[in-house]
């Protein structure tokens, strides 16, 4: 591809993203090279330009993710059910997390921080949502399957309105005998889809979570 005719990013200022409090970086078309110490934010840094390029092709050659806008929080139940099954389309690309290796005795773990993050940054994407975040700074319980919320502050006619997704991670399946069904421990490590419900000051309590951990 001719780089005249290239789309890139020349500039990005990311504030409360992870690690970085706040950062203003300019950036030339080819080769840029990042500098920085161990846990100063590089890998977050590429992380946020990888979700946010993936989250704006998404949003120009998806059409079914046009169709999102405000359904859930503003239509009939039979439209809320659409647009909830859009959300479950985009959510159903990102229940595989990532492999990576944590070391002798522990071997292979899955991660799905990333996913997350990407998902959160589709619905932040969306015309109709004025903010989203997903509790990566709450104090949880270590147990297995374990939970995570993502909060969304949809724009509706009716002022705004605050939602959130409720996603399992990790299951440990079933096996169906008869008409019995029984669980067995073969556990899978991916993302579960459970259910959207009304939570207001969601995503304001996470925000203050992370600025907490930060201090």
């Amino acid at each position: 591809m001719n780089p005249e005719q290239s789309a890139y990013i020349t500039s990005l200022h990311l504030k409360g993203y992870k690690s970085i409090r706040d950062l203003s970086v300019d950036l030339k078309p080819g080769l840029n090279i990042i500098i920085g110490g161990n846990g100063s934010g590089k890998t977050n840094f590429l992380s946020f330009l990888d979700g946010a390029w993936r989250a704006d092709y998404a949003q120009l050659f998806n059409g079914q993710n046009r169709r999102f806008e405000c359904k859930i929080v503003t239509k009939p139940f039979s439209t809320r059910i659409e647009g909830e099954r859009i959300f479950k389309s985009e959510f159903n690309k990102r229940r595989k997390g990532n492999a990576y290796y944590h070391g002798p005795g522990s071997g292979m773990q899955i991660n799905h921080q990333y996913n997350i993050d990407t998902l959160t940054m589709w619905l932040k994407s969306k015309p109709c949502i004025e903010d989203a975040f997903w509790d990566k700074c709450q104090t949880k319980i270590s147990i297995y399957p374990g939970w995570t919320i993502i909060g969304a502050i949809f724009k509706t006619k009716k002022g705004l309105v605050e939602k959130c997704f409720y996603i399992q991670a990790g299951t440990t399946g079933s096996i169906k005998i008869f008409k019995w069904q029984f669980p067995f421990f073969k556990m899978k490590n991916k993302l579960i889809y459970k259910k959207m419900y009304d939570q207001t000051g969601f995503i304001e309590q996470q925000k203050k979570n992370c600025i907490d951990i930060n201090k």
